[in-house]
């Protein structure tokens, strides 16, 4: 694939490394006013749930009162991808109890992976275990982060090149094979996974 990557998206990328990583435990945290790195209009989207915003917070609450005592980190992809899995499962399990329903595969991991990248930006996140997430944590597939990544192939996905969306992540197929796009492309240019979700996402500027 390196004979697709565009020189001008990852020369600007790679420059831009020192600025992403400042964001890592940057955030202030107050667990009693946190929306948990997903707005409410995000949410819009969930259509068919009540109240799924408090749904969600009520789990990474639980979440997060364990993950700030793990001084620890993970030591390889394997060991962070066995809690990744594990936090999908949790909040699919949370959600049906909740919802009575459960979330699609894409919204489900969505929530997981914006959650990951919210944690290790959290000042309370400690240190090893936000490194680890930056170092082997997942972009959140949302339309900004894929039409960065088809800009980044210079347009080699056959995907919507205006507008793809997370409906195009239909199965953990497609959301596997994005994230090592991600990944390779990322580590060519002397980056990680998350640290291209940070460059890629600006904020209210397209939908989710």
């Amino acid at each position: 694939m390196k004979k697709y990557y565009s020189n001008p998206i990852g020369t600007d990328f790679k420059a831009s490394l020192p600025r992403l990583r400042k964001k890592i435990r940057a955030e202030s945290f107050d667990p009693n006013d946190s929306i948990y790195g997903i707005a409410g209009n995000t949410f819009r989207a969930f259509r068919g749930f009540k109240k799924p915003s408090r749904t969600y917070r009520s789990w990474a609450r639980s979440i997060t009162e364990n993950a700030i005592k793990n001084q620890d980190g993970f030591d390889s992809q394997d060991d962070l991808d066995k809690w990744h899995i594990e936090l999908y499962s949790t909040l699919k399990n949370h959600w049906k109890k909740e919802q009575d329903n459960e979330p699609s595969f894409a919204h489900t991991y969505k929530m997981v992976d914006l959650y990951l990248k919210w944690l290790c930006s959290n000042e309370k996140c400690p240190e090893k275990l936000a490194n680890s997430i930056i170092k082997y944590g997942y972009c959140a597939l949302d339309s900004q982060i894929l039409k960065k990544l088809n800009e980044a192939l210079s347009y080699a996905l056959p995907i919507r090149i205006r507008n793809p969306s997370m409906g195009d992540i239909t199965n953990e197929n497609t959301y596997e094979y994005c994230q090592s796009l991600i990944k390779d492309f990322a580590e060519n240019f002397n980056g990680y996974r998350l640290l291209f979700d940070y460059y890629a996402w600006v904020p209210g500027s397209a939908k989710k």
